[in-house]
């Protein structure tokens, strides 16, 4: 959407901004996640219309186990449950703490400290069964932190040693997906 945007831009005759072009793709979005991620690269934090640029370890390698399947987004939020426990919640937010820390010192302890999310994976499970296989996959192959990619169906695998986790992520695939190491890209759109 950020190229989209960027050649709409242009095509006016206008040169595109980094900040223009995140505050037009965050309003078609509705937030700014995607959009800051797109535009500015590495790892960002985003609340409300304010973004910050954090801090991602070197070390890090992320590995994806994408399935030829789809799962609509909508379909994925329609399994989230209308509330979740007090303890859950306060749960999840120390699990943030915890991937946040990792993924800024590459700390493997911090980064498994991370796993467990009990707001959305464990309800979207049933729609996408091969996710999990393959988070569980990963970890067995060394991954230090594993999650759902989005929505999903695709899982996400952080590893300081990629090429064992995206081996069995391929074995649990089969003929029916691929894993790679996608690199982070740290400059964004320009």
């Amino acid at each position: 959407m950020v190229a989209a945007a960027a050649a709409s831009l242009r095509a006016m005759g206008e040169e595109p901004e980094s900040e223009r072009l995140y505050d037009l793709v965050a309003g078609i979005e509705g937030h700014g996640d995607n959009a800051a991620a797109a535009v500015y690269g590495g790892l960002v934090a985003v609340t409300g219309d304010v973004w910050r640029r954090l801090e991602l370890s070197p070390r890090l390698s992320f590995v994806f186990g994408i399935p030829n399947q789809s799962l609509k987004t909508a379909k994925a939020r329609l399994a989230l449950p209308e509330q979740i426990s007090r303890s859950g919640a306060a749960r999840n937010v120390a699990r943030v703490a915890f991937l946040i820390e990792g993924l800024r010192t590459g700390d493997p302890a911090a980064l498994m400290m991370a796993g467990g999310d009990e707001i959305h994976e464990q309800y979207r499970d049933q729609l996408s069964p091969i996710t999990a296989e393959l988070m569980q996959a990963a970890r067995d192959a060394g991954a230090l932190h594993t999650a759902w990619s989005g929505a999903g169906p695709t899982a996400m695998a952080v590893a300081v040693d990629p090429e064992p986790v995206v081996a069995a992520m391929k074995e649990t695939l089969g003929d029916h997906g691929i894993a790679t190491v996608i690199q982070v890209a740290t400059t964004g759109w320009t």
